[in-house]
């Protein structure tokens, strides 16, 4: 929230959880693969430009965590089920409901299923 507050001009705790809440803006990893806060209106076009390198950079990790492509479609499905209706999942809770799933979250591959499909 800080780090948000610090770049944007005038803004209080309030405006930026409000922005937050309201999905103005929104988390994702479109750069670097690091958590970043982004402008809703401007997350599809930087994801389409920047995930396909990010992923491709990932694949030789996601061989060794055994993510392969039914493992993330399962994921999906899972994720977009509990989601449905506006709903939100801390970190906790979204790899709590992929291990109800028998999709393993240990090892970082919790991480490596929630930014692959963020992309």
């Amino acid at each position: 929230m800080w780090g948000i507050g610090l770049r944007t001009a005038r803004a209080t705790e309030g405006d930026v959880e409000r922005a937050i809440a309201e999905r103005s803006i929104v988390r994702s990893w479109p750069l670097r693969g690091t958590l970043h806060f982004v402008a809703s209106k401007d997350i599809r076009w930087m994801l389409h430009l920047l995930a396909p390198r990010i992923l491709a950079r990932c694949r030789a990790r996601h061989r060794q965590l055994e993510l392969d492509e039914a493992t993330f479609a399962k994921s999906r499905q899972q994720l977009e089920k509990a989601l449905e209706g506006g709903r939100s999942l801390t970190r906790p809770e979204a790899y709590a409901l992929l291990e109800q799933a028998e999709i393993a979250t240990a090892e970082q591959r919790g991480i490596h299923v929630l930014s692959a499909l963020a992309m």
